[in-house]
């Protein structure tokens, strides 16, 4: 796998010369509610101001957005549902039906680059491409998690195999997303990086006041941020805080905040004797959660199965400990017992003693805060950016030599 570098600054002007020579095409199936990826957009179009973002479902910019990056809309491009997985609903044997347009977009836009998440319909489409023209397919993978390796069935890892060697580079948020391709579909080391992409940005967070007044809840205050369903794992976060209020300790409070199909019984379990120290607050909007964030004191990402996890590292930028699941592929961006800590969530009683210990030493909220905030301070939109376009363009072996000459290759992997 890489080291770690940055473009050094000799190297700078010859990085923004060949940045105005290249084009680069994004490919997103779907993009209905990662308004995440925007902030990286525009600091990579600040670049390479020549890069197109095609998508096939559009969710709208996040405000002050329009314009900082080229966007099309591909239409025809859904979802086809095949099957339920037995191990649970909120899995599905699922593609993206992609229109033959994106083929000719392509054509008409002649990439250099192109950027493709994921073993998806779309990145079919940019090796075939490939076959036709010479541009480098970049993958970007978000992470593992219990689900994609466990259960991944045989069909779908024989294509992912049968992809991996016309693939020109990896990127995964994780090194065991990198260590994934190395082992399961034999990418070698020199094609793989692990730098986190899905980042937070403190200003599309920042843009509305939250509509709740968070006086009346007690200190410590924690925070459950997504879908209330099984995989989230927020039953394990109840169980947790029973024990707590059975044990006789309840000077803090759990606040909810998400909708999901399991609204109902988490209501009902709150109502059945939490309902001094729980409280389900409903969905709030994107742009209303750094109210959300700040006015509540510990993260806790209880999920059974997540690839990544961006809202662990929305909290961490402002400031917050964390509370995360071994579950996780964002627990690699929490140093145990330094920034919070990492918990099976089926053990609701070590869950029970982690939150304890914040709500029995106030202090450490501040300390491990603290942490949180340098631990993260690092990846930013920008810095993903920056990484990006780095991989871009020193997979062009006509501008390498020029950008690189007698060095190692400057991409960055995070430690």
């Amino acid at each position: 796998m890489h080291s770690a570098a940055n473009i050094a600054p000799d190297m700078v002007a010859n990085f923004n010369f060949m940045s105005e020579d290249i084009r680069v095409a994004w490919l997103f199936p779907m993009m209905l509610r990662t308004h995440y990826w925007q902030p990286v957009f525009r600091e990579f179009t600040k670049l390479i101001p020549n890069s197109t973002v095609f998508v096939g479902q559009w969710g709208g910019f996040a405000e002050g957005y329009q314009g900082t990056f080229e966007l099309r809309v591909v239409d025809g491009v859904r979802p086809i549902v095949l099957k339920n997985h037995q191990n649970g609903e909120q899995y599905h044997s699922a593609f993206q039906w992609v229109p033959l347009s994106i083929m000719n977009e392509l054509a008409s836009a002649k990439p250099d680059v192109i950027f493709t998440t994921g073993f998806s319909a779309w990145t079919v489409c940019a090796l075939l491409h490939k076959m036709a023209k010479p541009v480098r397919v970049i993958v970007l993978w978000d992470g593992c998690s219990v689900h994609i390796k466990s259960q991944t069935s045989l069909v779908r890892h024989l294509q992912r195999r049968a992809m991996a060697p016309f693939i020109d580079f990896v990127v995964s948020n994780m090194r065991e997303g990198t260590e994934y391709m190395q082992s399961a579909l034999g990418m070698p080391s020199t094609k793989v990086l692990a730098h986190p992409f899905q980042v937070a940005d403190r200003s599309i967070l920042d843009s509305s006041s939250c509509p709740h007044d968070f006086v009346s809840y007690r200190r410590p205050r924690f925070l459950f941020v997504g879908s209330i369903d099984a995989r989230k794992g927020w039953r394990s976060l109840i169980e947790a805080t029973r024990r707590l209020v059975k044990q006789g300790i309840d000077q803090f409070s759990v606040l909810f905040v998400g909708a999901g199909k399991e609204e109902q019984e988490l209501r009902a379990q709150i109502a059945d004797g939490l309902d001094h120290v729980a409280h389900h607050l409903g969905p709030i909007a994107y742009h209303c959660m750094a109210s959300v964030y700040r006015n509540t004191d510990v993260f806790v990402f209880p999920t059974m199965d997540d690839v990544w996890g961006l809202v662990l590292v929305e909290a961490m930028t402002f400031g917050q400990p964390v509370i995360c699941s071994k579950f996780a592929g964002a627990r690699e961006m929490v140093a145990h017992a330094k920034n919070g800590f990492i918990v099976d969530p089926r053990d609701s009683e070590s869950f029970a003693a982690y939150m304890a210990k914040f709500s029995e030493n106030p202090s450490l909220v501040a300390r491990f805060g603290a942490e949180s905030r340098d631990l993260i301070a690092p990846f930013t939109p920008r810095q993903a950016a920056q990484v990006l376009a780095d991989v871009a363009l020193e997979s062009q072996p006509r501008r390498k030599n020029t950008l690189c000459a007698g060095s190692q290759p400057t991409v960055g992997v995070y430690s």
